[in-house]
């Protein structure tokens, strides 16, 4: 017997009734996060260059762009090898855009903050649904060192938004229900951000994704997470991006290597050369206030009981935790240490209290 018609038109209206809800709520969705981006990058040149760091990184950019040699970093006509180029490469094409002003001096970590936000609220949306993205993004849109240190000048907001790109991407290999392909494809993002953090701030961009992925394997007694990251084929891509540079700039500077990876790394991780002393306990109320105003929700993260509903977001609750255990241990044990260091353990500690949110039920 047919349908009557009016059931069927009935039906037909509900269905273009739902969907242009949908549009509806994409528009908003858009024009809430345009409005978002703007106040977020808003007040980036309201305010002078103050701290040490944002005078001398903003020094090293206009040197750049002024000099055009993209190789060798100076500061005030002096070599500086203390640190890879490309915030300086960055910041030398901001203010070739907009010239030597705050803003252009400070729009790389605002832009880099900002796509660390949206980051976090795409994978927690891919992850978990869209709720979980919306609240990922109101979560790390609003914590104190995610914002604070975004707005800025220092190095630590660009390692943070590549570091969380890799760390997004193997999330996504690894939970989410994707074809073999784009696993391959999640694992060359990942690898090519670590690239991108290596030259953002040298060794620690490898250290801490291959690190926390190890920490978590063994805690899953499952190595499938390495193996899945492909790591010859990804090594192999990590030294084609950013290789060239170190190589450039050893051949042009004899005495590079030894500086950038003796002294700057191996040194100021294992002594006190850089007189940068903290005890063991350092970073932990850095960590409690950095975590404002979600400070509250860090002891709901260890309760026992019902939290994760599927076996993927149990996986991804041990990688995320894995990767803050293991920024927080490796930079307490290191014999130089500041404020912005552990700002990488941020955007996994909002998924982890995302992921408790749909645990819990907790709506929007």
């Amino acid at each position: 017997m047919a349908e009557p018609a009016s059931a069927s038109g009935a039906a037909f209206v509900s269905a273009t009734t739902r969907a242009e809800r949908k549009d509806l709520s994409r528009v908003w969705l858009a024009l809430g996060l345009a409005l978002f981006a703007l106040i977020w990058l808003a007040s980036l040149g309201t305010r002078s260059l103050v701290d040490t760091d944002e005078g001398r990184y903003a020094a090293l950019a206009l040197e750049m762009a002024r000099r055009g040699d993209f190789i060798t970093p100076r500061l005030n006509g002096l070599l500086y090898f203390e640190k890879p180029p490309l915030q300086y490469w960055i910041g030398a094409l901001s203010f070739r855009l907009f010239g030597a002003t705050e803003f252009a001096a400070r729009l790389w970590p605002g832009l880099a903050g900002l796509l660390t936000v949206l980051a976090i609220g795409l994978t927690a949306g891919r992850l978990w649904g869209r709720t979980s993205g919306m609240q990922a993004v109101a979560i790390a849109g609003s914590t104190t060192w995610i914002v604070g240190l975004s707005h800025v000048l220092t190095l630590d907001a660009g390692l943070t938004l590549f570091l969380t790109l890799a760390l997004c991407a193997i999330l996504l290999a690894e939970c989410a229900d994707l074809p073999l392909a784009w696993r391959h494809c999640c694992a060359w993002v990942a690898w090519l951000s670590m690239a991108c953090a290596v030259l953002s701030k040298g060794l620690v961009g490898i250290v801490i994704p291959c690190g926390s992925l190890l920490l978590a394997s063994l805690w899953m007694r499952d190595f499938g997470p390495l193996h899945r990251l492909r790591p010859a084929a990804g090594l192999l891509m990590l030294t084609a991006v950013a290789g060239p540079w170190f190589i450039l700039v050893s051949l042009r500077n004899p005495g590079f290597a030894e500086f950038f990876f003796i002294h700057e790394h191996f040194a100021r991780y294992l002594t006190d050369v850089h007189h940068r002393l903290g005890p063991w306990w350092y970073y932990l109320p850095l960590w409690l206030a950095g975590k404002l105003p979600w400070t509250s929700a860090l002891p709901w993260l260890v309760r026992r009981g019902k939290t994760m509903v599927a076996a993927s977001e149990s996986r991804a609750a041990r990688i995320l935790t894995a990767w803050c255990g293991f920024v927080l241990v490796f930079f307490s044990l290191s014999g130089s240490k500041l404020p912005a260091y552990i700002l990488p353990m941020f955007p996994a500690l909002v998924l982890l209290v995302t992921l408790r949110l749909r645990a819990a039920g907790v709506p929007f």
